[in-house]
């Protein structure tokens, strides 16, 4: 016997607007079915997190505004295996909202005929998240008591203290990131060039990283970058600094040499240690 399909619930975060009705539309048309769970504010989006069960999660970012960023955190974090979806009427993609935890981000002028293919393929690959609500807090003491803003407020918080980790560092090994790196760099080689100090930048890859990712996974191959930065920043002083680039490039900035031809020595001492 063929057990029917259950349908899916999704939640769309944003005050009523031209973009939340052709997304409402997109998802009807596809499947009549399919419940939706509106959510006008962030603080409502806590209590209805608390109350249902979720298998997609759309964040109209335009609507929310400079708390989109945190409220995205705040939903990856909180709602397990839901995915978050952004929606905007910008014609391009904002780099931001991906790195907050969006899967995707649905861009340009609202339409349901424009949506609707995407929307589709995000409720046929659709897995329901346990249930659970952005913290501890029961959902009916979410709506009569401050303790809600309170646990909402630590929420944003949280994923506010996450968003500003990300923007300078990376987030599988925890190290510097590229574009804070630079701006370190250019600091530190100035003041070298300025007070007369000797300073070396090695920069490095993992040989055969694609492929060992390719064939072990993701997981494994994350695991494999932590390592490499663990060691790198064993290795470093308090006073150098150490850095994951992208994909399975690192830098390591050593400040204060004795000698310019130290650099070649400990690049060989670095290459030692990472391959033992």
């Amino acid at each position: 016997m063929t057990l029917p399909q259950r349908s899916k619930r999704v939640m769309i975060i944003g005050d009523p607007s031209a973009a939340i009705d052709s997304l409402t539309s997109a998802i009807e048309a596809h499947d009549p079915l399919t419940e939706i769970v509106q959510a006008p504010d962030a603080f409502v989006a806590c209590i209805e997190c608390g109350r249902h069960t979720l298998d997609l999660v759309f964040v109209d970012v335009d609507r929310i505004g400079a708390y989109a960023g945190r409220l995205i955190l705040a939903v990856r974090e909180g709602v397990a295996g839901a995915r978050v979806i952004a929606i905007t009427r910008k014609p391009s993609v904002d780099p931001a909202l991906l790195a907050a935890g969006s899967a995707m981000v649905l861009c340009g002028p609202p339409s349901r005929v424009g949506w609707e293919a995407e929307v589709e393929a995000l409720l046929e690959t659709a897995v329901r998240s346990a249930p659970t609500a952005l913290g501890r807090v029961p959902a009916a003491s979410l709506e009569t008591t401050p303790a809600g803003y309170r646990h909402l407020e630590r929420a944003l918080e949280h994923a506010h203290r996450r968003e500003n980790f990300l923007a300078t560092h990376d987030g599988t090994t925890g190290l510097c990131n590229r574009a804070a790196f630079n701006d370190r760099l250019e600091q530190e080689l100035s003041g070298s060039r300025r007070d007369g100090r000797i300073a070396a930048l090695l920069r490095l890859d993992v040989d055969r990283f694609k492929a060992f990712n390719e064939a072990h996974g993701s997981p494994r191959g994350d695991s494999l970058l932590r390592h490499v930065g663990e060691r790198l920043g064993s290795y470093a002083r308090s006073s150098d600094l150490v850095a994951r680039l992208g994909d399975d490039e690192f830098a390591l900035f050593l400040r204060d040499l004795r000698h310019a031809e130290d650099a070649a020595g400990i690049s060989e001492s670095v290459l030692q240690m990472l391959a033992e």
